[in-house]
């Protein structure tokens, strides 16, 4: 018998994971999304010719906390809506 490649390791600890509950998957990705979202638009800023130095030192900062608000807003509040219809539906 052959041992499991990394990549199919990570496939069963993924479906062993989020395989009894996929809300919390839809959360953890939509999750990840804003993330990457954010830091593409610091990076570019960070990586625009156009914008003078000034601009990016006022710039990357403020989007890198609109980026942990946004982020964080989006887990808390999907969490939050996401186990009170976990709790509607076992209740019912």
């Amino acid at each position: 018998m052959s041992t499991p490649s990394l990549y199919q390791q990570a496939l069963a600890q993924i479906y062993k994971a989020y395989s009894q509950d996929v809300g919390k998957a839809l959360v953890h990705m939509g999750t990840a999304g804003w993330l990457f979202s954010a830091i593409a638009q610091v990076a570019m800023i960070a990586t625009n010719k156009n914008m003078d130095k000034k601009e990016k030192q006022f710039l990357i900062p403020q989007e890198i906390a609109d980026g942990a608000i946004n982020v964080g807003l989006f887990f808390t509040v999907s969490k939050l809506i996401k186990d009170y219809a976990d709790k509607l539906v076992e209740n019912r």
